[in-house]
């Protein structure tokens, strides 16, 4: 992670934003629009679902309350992208599985917060909500220890509903679990359904998620009247992200694998300096204003190899993904060496180096201070740390004592 996170640093800039920009076809006549809403993907890592309702909310501000048409998301900004989230480690449940999207909703996961009712039984809330599925509100209990969702609620998505294949533990009381869901477009198109009617608005059509641009599509159905208007040549909504500098913070604080991803592919879609980014230029994104550059993990890796090739002198480590959760990528202590050593005299060093957890005060290497009380390094040293199954690995800087 400490890899794309510095290029992205070095290539977009520390204030770098994402914009998603929401166009509409037709015509607004009152807070009605007669013709669809289109919504151009980012590649925005974190578009939790608190900041998607101030996106549908800001397009309500604009004046619609009502679509005769459809919801339409163009995620096309990143094409085939999606990954089998079991492939891993058979684990598609945990979020660190999830897959990225040019328009990602929440790291495509939803939180099951269970609260004790009655003997022998536990309420479920979620959050966020999702159109037209069915998720459970109770739960039977038993005597047992809270682990994770798979043991202490063995979900399983289906196509329609949320099936819970055991009974939850009473030990879990009030306690959250974070559970993927295994399609990125089919869940970004069920929570803006549920945010856009939880805000009072009404929509005659569906949402529709594609890796296309509305323009591509707009012959898919028979539009007559003003509603075959072409679409809006300025966006009606532009809704900025979070800057580059709070999203690394988050992926190296937290080690979120989803965001990386995102931030990597991110790289190939707007670095201005890389070459042959275009993979098909009748297939990105048409509309007229701040129009993004489609792009692959093929595009993406060779623009990173490039930029180390370019800045470094040690062989670049070979990446199959941008978030380092794969069985075939490779890195040296001396990749690590040389990349951070670069960085200590970067302008955007700070905004790098406080991404990384502080040993015994944050992040994944918080912990360090109760394992270790006596440790020197508790407060001195920013460390990223990496986890897999019996092997564990750290990077980063130390503040000697001197």
């Amino acid at each position: 992670k400490l890899v794309p996170s510095f290029i992205a640093l070095d290539t977009l800039g520390a204030n770098f934003v994402w914009q998603t920009r929401v166009y509409h076809t037709g015509i607004i006549i009152g807070d009605r629009l007669l013709g669809d809403l289109v919504i151009q993907g980012s590649g925005d890592p974190k578009m939790t679902h608190e900041r998607l309702q101030q996106l549908l909310y800001k397009v309500q501000a604009a004046g619609i309350r009502h679509i005769n048409g459809d919801i339409i998301i163009d995620s096309g900004v990143f094409k085939n992208v999606s990954k089998d989230p079991a492939a891993f480690d058979n684990a598609p449940l945990r979020p660190y599985n999830a897959s990225p999207d040019g328009f990602l909703v929440n790291f495509s996961t939803i939180g099951i917060k269970s609260y004790p009712l009655n003997e022998g039984q536990a309420q479920l809330t979620y959050k966020p909500q999702l159109a037209n599925y069915q998720l459970p509100n109770t739960i039977n209990t038993r005597s047992a220890y809270c682990g994770q969702a798979r043991y202490s609620l063995a979900p399983q998505w289906q196509s329609q509903q949320l099936i819970l294949n055991t009974t939850l533990p009473t030990s879990c009381k009030e306690h959250v679990f974070y559970v993927a869901y295994p399609d990125a477009k089919d869940f970004a198109a069920r929570v803006i359904a549920a945010k856009w009617q939880e805000l009072g608005n009404t929509l005659s059509g569906n949402v529709i998620t594609q890796e296309a641009p509305f323009d591509a599509a707009k012959n898919t159905k028979p539009t007559r009247g003003l509603a075959a208007l072409p679409i809006s040549p300025l966006p009606l909504v532009s809704y900025p992200s979070l800057n580059l500098t709070q999203q690394i913070y988050d992926i190296n604080h937290f080690s979120n694998n989803v965001m990386t991803e995102q931030v990597a592919l991110s790289i190939g879609a707007y670095d201005e300096t890389a070459n042959n980014k275009i993979i098909n230029s009748q297939t990105s994104s048409l509309y007229q204003f701040g129009k993004p550059t489609a792009t692959d993990y093929s595009v993406a890796l060779q623009t990173m190899s490039q930029w180390w090739q370019t800045h470094l002198s040690t062989p670049p480590p070979y990446l199959t993904n941008g978030s380092g959760l794969c069985r075939d990528c490779t890195i040296a202590a001396a990749n690590l060496s040389e990349l951070l050593t670069y960085a200590y005299s970067h302008p955007s060093f700070d905004a790098y180096v406080n991404s990384l957890g502080i040993a015994g005060v944050s992040g994944t290497i918080a912990a360090h201070g109760e394992r270790l009380p006596e440790s020197a390094a508790i407060g001195r040293a920013w460390i990223k740390t990496g986890t897999l199954n019996n092997v564990t690995s750290m990077a980063g800087y130390v503040k000697g004592s001197s």
